[in-house]
């Protein structure tokens, strides 16, 4: 005897989210971060060997015992544009309790170069991010502020990316020449600069 069982039809369903924000994000929406770029360091001159790494007595040669011991280094980087492409948009409620917890609506964020990949924020061949949409909130189009150590920003404003890239970059030439001026240095930071274009 054969048993039938009648299996329901699957039906296309709807979820809504609701996000609070100042434009709507849509998945494939592109937008820009102003991140920071490949870092140079630099350091003050040895007091005992002059940096010459190397010192000389009685005819021998030695490596200078006081390099390494007592210095003043200072580490800058210029700050890119990098596109992002949003790919994710959920939403999730915190399970601390049984009770439902408070709901939040983060959006995915991921960049791709060529065939490379790698997870990661300073990457240069991609990465991806997320952003609860409240933090979007209050990072759209950031515009430069002297407090934050990093840009925070997210941007669909290619040009204010640039200015603010472009005033980060500054900042940190800023700080490289206060430290040449109090240690009697004259180091140049060669900075790579390779925004990523604007995209669609």
């Amino acid at each position: 005897m054969k048993i039938i069982v009648d299996t329901p039809a699957a039906q296309q369903q709807t979820a809504t989210i609701n996000y609070a924000a100042p434009r709507p994000v849509n998945i494939g929406d592109v937008f820009y971060r102003v991140e920071c770029g490949e870092l140079q360091h630099f350091r003050e001159p040895c007091r005992v060997c002059g940096d010459k790494r190397t010192l000389t007595i009685n005819g021998i040669t030695f490596a200078c015992p006081h390099c390494n011991t007592e210095k003043t280094t200072i580490s800058v980087a210029p700050y890119i544009v990098r596109r992002y492409r949003v790919n994710a948009i959920k939403e999730a409620a915190l399970d601390y309790e049984w009770k439902l917890g408070d709901r939040y609506v983060h959006f995915r964020f991921y960049r791709k170069v060529g065939h490379g990949y790698a997870d990661g924020y300073y990457s240069k061949n991609g990465g991806s991010f997320e952003m609860r949409s409240d933090d979007f909130n209050r990072n759209y189009n950031l515009p430069y502020d002297e407090k934050f150590e990093t840009c925070n920003g997210v941007y669909d404003n290619y040009k204010l990316a640039l200015q603010v890239a472009e005033q980060y970059t500054a900042r940190e030439l800023k700080r490289l020449q206060e430290y040449n001026e109090k240690f009697g240095t004259t180091h140049v930071a060669a900075f790579k600069i390779e925004h990523d274009p604007k995209s669609n």
